[in-house]
């Protein structure tokens, strides 16, 4: 497990092979961004957000997430997004949360991306945005799962 202070968590780093990882600052907090080693494959980024001050009360997640995910879709915009997958809900060990499936192509390129919006037990929001090669997103599933299963905020945070 890593410390990432300046995003306030603890954060499973994959070490065989090593996954690169660095922070981000991101308006009010800071993001957190995994990916794979040159060699691997498929090549997968993951960028997750956690705003500290930011709980959310469980009877509003749906209506969150619904948002989060809107504003994800269209700050993607440029990359013609296309909901391959409508909003479902999921779970990462205690970290409950909505998903979708997204297609993107970027300078004729697809990409598959995995766009989630939800909150930790305690209540504190988590974001993260997982992008891989077209067709791939269900072979990173499971590395994807044990990194954000064993996602935690840092004492104090």
């Amino acid at each position: 497990m890593t410390d990432v202070p300046e995003a306030g968590l603890q954060i499973f780093v994959p070490a065989r092979p090593q996954w690169n990882w660095e922070t981000q600052r991101r308006r009010d907090t800071h993001a957190i961004i995994l990916s794979t080693p040159e060699d691997y494959y498929p090549p997968t980024s993951i960028d997750i957000v956690s705003v500290p001050d930011i709980t959310i009360k469980k009877e509003l997640l749906p209506l969150i997430a619904l948002k989060s995910l809107a504003t994800v879709r269209k700050s993607a915009s440029a990359m013609n997004p296309e909901v391959m997958r409508k909003m479902e809900k999921v779970t990462y060990g205690d970290i409950v949360g909505y998903e979708e499936l997204l297609s993107l192509r970027s300078e004729g390129v697809d990409y598959e991306a995995l766009s989630f919006a939800g909150m930790m037990p305690s209540g504190r929001s988590v974001a993260f945005f997982a992008v891989t090669a077209q067709g791939k997103s269900e072979h990173i599933h499971p590395m994807l799962t044990k990194i954000i299963s064993n996602l935690k905020p840092l004492p104090n945070n």
